[in-house]
């Protein structure tokens, strides 16, 4: 799971949980699924996003058994790179095939308290989270709306 962390700092430049507190990171440890690495970087490629989203699975039984099945996917992916192959193909490639797109922005917080700011921000996460799984819909994050 922390080389998956790794991994998805690397590829985006962002931490995977972030927060201002420590009590907000370990929420987003324990519930929430990070924002898909090639939404921040469309120069990953579809087969790394899934390496580390298996890295990061919340289920322990879900994600690598051993560091060496690990390796041996990022070898898969290096020689797939290195021999152009369709694993190393952006996953911002396979995003422009699909047909409809939809852009998320922040919920308004109606409440007017600072403090349940973070609310907006996980609700909005979770939304651009769900909707990502739907295949033939593009999903744009706030940041590049």
């Amino acid at each position: 799971f922390s080389f998956g962390a790794v991994l998805y700092e690397m590829t985006t430049g962002r931490r995977a949980f972030s927060g201002n507190t420590t009590a907000v990171i370990f929420d987003g440890v324990l519930n929430r699924t990070p924002t898909l690495p090639a939404r921040l970087n469309p120069e990953v490629p579809a087969e790394l996003e899934r390496i580390i989203n298996k890295a990061l699975e919340k289920h322990c039984g879900a994600r690598y058994h051993s560091a060496s099945d690990l390796r041996a996917d990022l070898e898969r992916l290096k020689q797939d790179m290195d021999s152009g192959g369709a694993a190393a193909q952006p996953s911002a490639t396979l995003a422009q095939q699909r047909e409809k797109s939809v852009a998320v922005l922040y919920f308004e917080n109606l409440s007017g308290a600072k403090e349940d700011e973070y609310f907006r921000d996980g609700i909005t996460e979770d939304v651009i989270t769900e909707l990502s799984k739907v295949k033939l819909l593009c999903v744009f994050p706030r940041s590049a709306v």
